[in-house]
């Protein structure tokens, strides 16, 4: 079977893929990475940048990616996320995913200008909320505030201070990318994502909003599953 690492959104735990797990099919084995101070591993330390977030899921994977194919899928801010652990598993000689999936966000050099973490806890949360994913309940009930809050923002500091560096050379894997046709994230940058690999790149546009992903689960795997057949094939 084919490993796949899933990297989640902003805010996002390993828990919130599992209904990806549930759909039948013997080509996939999903396993969920968990940034730290949230989930299973919510007696860590959050971590604000980039850099770390990349080696924090590298020191992660690091044992699974010997083992065999594996592929990767990272979802909105996981998407960047990926396109960064690629060029650190091609800098520490380690075995390259044979596709990866970037679901939910537009090329990261078509990183909007604005920023958001610094910004005040209502506007914040507003912009949280057109998303969908969030419930309103979460920031109205004090407890669950205090806690979801800062995870939210600390994720936000890793998007607001990435500012990708030119890489010396693109990509040399085959990507597919992915959305829903009502999310306004990637309205403009999405299509970019082909100028980064000198691979084969395939778009999956799928009913829905920003978390597509998990309201048409089987859609999305079983579009995973034909890309897969063809790039084996």
């Amino acid at each position: 079977m084919i490993n796949v690492l899933v990297i989640p959104h902003a805010g996002g735990m390993a828990s919130t893929y599992y209904p990806l797990k549930k759909i039948e099919q013997n080509m996939f084995n999903f396993i969920f990475l968990e940034l730290p101070g949230r989930g299973r591993r919510f007696k860590e330390n959050l971590v604000y940048n980039m850099e770390d977030v990349v080696e924090d899921l590298f020191a992660q994977i690091r044992g699974i990616i010997t083992e065999g194919p594996y592929v990767l899928l990272g979802h909105s801010m996981g998407s960047w996320v990926a396109y960064e652990l690629y060029y650190k598993i091609l800098s520490e000689n380690a075995p390259v995913p044979m596709h990866i999936f970037f679901s939910s966000n537009r090329s990261p050099y078509y990183k909007p200008d604005w920023t958001i973490a610094h910004d005040t806890d209502e506007n914040f949360i507003r912009h949280i909320l057109q998303y969908g994913q969030t419930s309103e309940d979460v920031f109205n009930k004090p407890l669950l505030r205090k806690r979801f809050l800062p995870i939210l923002r600390a994720d936000y500091l890793v998007m607001d201070g990435y500012f990708p560096k030119e890489k010396n050379q693109k990509m040399d894997v085959n990507i597919s990318i992915l959305g829903g046709d009502n999310d306004m994230l990637i309205s403009t940058g999405f299509n970019e994502w082909k100028e980064l690999t000198n691979g084969r790149c395939d778009d999956k546009i799928f009913p829905g909003g920003h978390f597509y992903i998990l309201s048409k689960a089987n859609e999305v795997v079983d579009y995973m599953v034909d890309e897969m057949i063809f790039e084996i094939a």
